[in-house]
């Protein structure tokens, strides 16, 4: 069954196309990928399947009775409102159901409780129940559902927006960059869900693992026209590498064309025949096109080869002992020690929050340490490249921000790069060189500020998520650049095929304040954490089946009694909570009388509640 199709979709901005007359449909159960360099208009394309941008010329055919769940990457959320009511405000039925449920559990109406109960199990509500738990519980929404939007920072708005659109199961996803400021857990958690979601799914994405894992198909928008590849990465570049040889070889033929043109012209004499007019304005066409795409191609080679000169690197790099740091009540590293080696490529694994990039921060003396022996060797010149937003001057050119750190580099053959010429490397073409720096988009900035890294050759560069909003070409140069980098080398990233190709071993993040040093790649690394999973739960089901034989009893609740019976465990865990909490409110000596009774009345209902469910829990327990 068809979902969507789009017919000679184009989009025209000052006669320039952005989108130029594609054609392209999205199956049921389909899983699509879209991707493109920066400014590939990725973007511009799902607002015109979502119709936020009018098209100028095409057909867009979508079916009015799906369910669309839609994630931008400028989410729409409430800012006066708490997380719960953001994430829940849905029309899907179960959701409604659950809310009725949790209003009349506190109600005096039981015929109405009643008449919902038997709604409840026709619409499935407790697996429901258990997939938004178990959501809300992977993006660590929580500890945050009472907290309101606008206390939240922008990766925690971004993974309540994930969470809604998510818990509101529609049958067709539509997600721009889904993984961007997620750490790994999160992604990998996201990854496995949506592999196995019956969803039809169509999202922009530049983890490459991601990709693979999920997607049956990879959409490519270059050059305003959009081609098609299995979602196979390594088959997606042998294809795209055959696509642009043909493109080579289409040049070829048409500079040969333009040589044979040009010597016509340049042995004919002048005249006024309306044939040789014809075949030089034929020549001047083909002379356009030509310079035209030579352009196009040139600014595209993703290839980077720079041998930088070595800056001398001493015996003694960076040696770190016992460092701790904490925030209030909150630790962040307990005794951490570890001498950093010549070449040493070190990623930075765990949560976010669990204090990365301020590890980061405390290593180049931009955090205060708590305690520490920190000593660095005379020749390590630092670089720290930071995922906060990047800004520049108003007037500032593209060039001159380069310029300002160094006008050439000097390469290991003593040969010397200028600035123009490394940011035409990384894919700035001339007209954008000598534009405002502060018009440059998001992820031109991060490319931008890359360039800036090189000019100032350091020899300990530490990476805080330098792939975030870098497309799939300007990832593929870093990758370049950094298997070439001689020196020492911190990264945090979550993209784990950026970091399986670069780094020796990893720093494990754990929430115990440990940090773990692991001569691994984050894959190998993974696996082995998987395996002990696995037989940790071997072990542990072998231990319980021998007990079970030898001292339980055979259980004769169903399966329904078992479930209410981890409710009730649940339920009675709550209401002690939060008749501990009451009770320690009575200490307030400054409590008014109406509160002191309000709280009593309250504090009697939930005695009550309480024994009513022990009493329920002894009778399942007795069975």
């Amino acid at each position: 069954m068809r979902y969507f199709r789009a017919e000679n979709l184009t989009k025209t901005y000052v006669s320039t196309p952005i989108v130029d007359h594609v054609t392209f449909s999205i199956e049921k159960w389909k899983k699509i990928a879209l991707v493109a360099k920066n400014w590939g208009w990725k973007t511009t394309l799902i607002k015109l399947m979502m119709w936020e941008l009018d098209m100028t010329e095409g057909d867009i055919e979508r079916r009015k009775w799906i369910k669309k769940g839609y994630l931008s990457q400028n989410f729409n959320l409430n800012s006066e409102k708490t997380v719960a009511e953001e994430v829940f405000e849905t029309d899907h039925r179960a959701a409604w159901l659950i809310k009725q449920y949790e209003e009349l559990m506190y109600s005096t109406d039981s015929d109405k409780l009643t008449e919902l109960i038997p709604l409840l199990d026709e619409n499935d509500i407790w697996s429901y129940q258990a997939k938004v738990d178990t959501i809300l519980s992977r993006l660590q929404l929580q500890e945050l559902l009472h907290q309101q939007i606008k206390t939240l920072s922008w990766w925690e708005k971004k993974r309540v927006a994930l969470a809604k659109t998510l818990i509101d199961e529609p049958e067709m996803l539509i997600l721009d960059e889904p993984t961007n400021h997620l750490d790994v857990q999160m992604i990998e958690w996201l990854e496995n869900y949506l592999k196995t979601e019956n969803v039809t799914l169509f999202m922009v994405t530049h983890d490459r693992y991601f990709l693979e894992s999920v997607c049956d198909e990879i959409y490519e928008i270059e050059r305003w026209k959009l081609y098609k590849y299995p979602a196979n990465y390594e088959l997606f570049l042998e294809k795209q590498s055959e696509r642009h040889y043909n493109e080579q070889v289409e040049q070829e033929k048409l500079r040969q064309l333009l040589k044979r043109e040009l010597e016509w012209i340049r042995k004919s004499p002048r005249a006024r025949a309306t044939k040789q007019h014809f075949r030089e304005k034929e020549f001047y066409k083909i002379e356009e096109k030509y310079d035209s795409n030579k352009a196009l191609y040139e600014s595209e080679k993703p290839e980077l080869e720079i041998p930088l000169q070595k800056r001398r690197l001493g015996t003694k790099i960076l040696q770190v002992r016992h460092l701790k740091k904490s925030f209030w009540n909150k630790i962040i590293v307990k005794d951490f020690s570890h001498d950093f080696k010549y070449c040493e490529r070190i990623w930075l694994v765990g949560n976010n929050w669990v204090g990365k990039s301020t590890f980061i921060s405390m290593l180049t003396w931009n955090i205060q340490q708590d305690s520490w022996t920190i000593e660095v060797g005379k020749t390590v010149v630092f670089w720290e490249y930071q995922q906060s937003e990047i800004t520049y001057q108003a007037e500032k050119r593209v060039v001159d921000v380069v310029k300002d750190i160094a006008w050439y580099i000097t390469l290991a053959n003593w040969e010397r790069l200028s600035a123009e010429k490394l940011l035409e490397m990384f894919l700035f073409p001339v007209h954008q060189r000598y534009q405002p720096a502060a018009r440059l988009s998001g992820g031109e900035k991060r490319r931008l500020a890359l360039v800036c890294v090189l000019m100032k050759n350091p020899n300990f560069l530490i990476l805080d998520e330098p792939t975030n909003d870098l497309d799939l070409i300007t990832i593929s140069i870093l990758e370049d650049f950094l298997s070439q980098y001689q020196w020492c080398l911190i990264i945090v990233s979550h993209d784990r095929s950026f970091m399986d190709r670069l780094v020796d071993h990893i720093f494990v993040f754990e929430w115990e304040w440990k940090i773990t040093d692991y001569w691994w790649t984050y894959t190998e690394w993974r696996n082995e954490q998987d395996e002990k999973k696995q037989k940790n739960e071997q072990h542990s089901l072998k231990k319980n089946n021998v007990e079970n034989q030898e001292d339980a009893p055979i259980s004769k609740i169903s399966y329904e009694q078992q479930v209410e019976l981890d409710q009730l465990i649940k339920d009675l865990e709550a209401l002690e909570k939060e008749k501990a909490e009451i009770t320690q409110l009575f200490d307030n000596k400054d409590l008014a009388y109406d509160d002191i009774t309000l709280l009593s009345e309250h504090l009697g209902e939930i005695t009550k509640e309480i024994q009513r469910k022990e009493a329920r829990w002894f009778e399942l327990l007795e069975q």
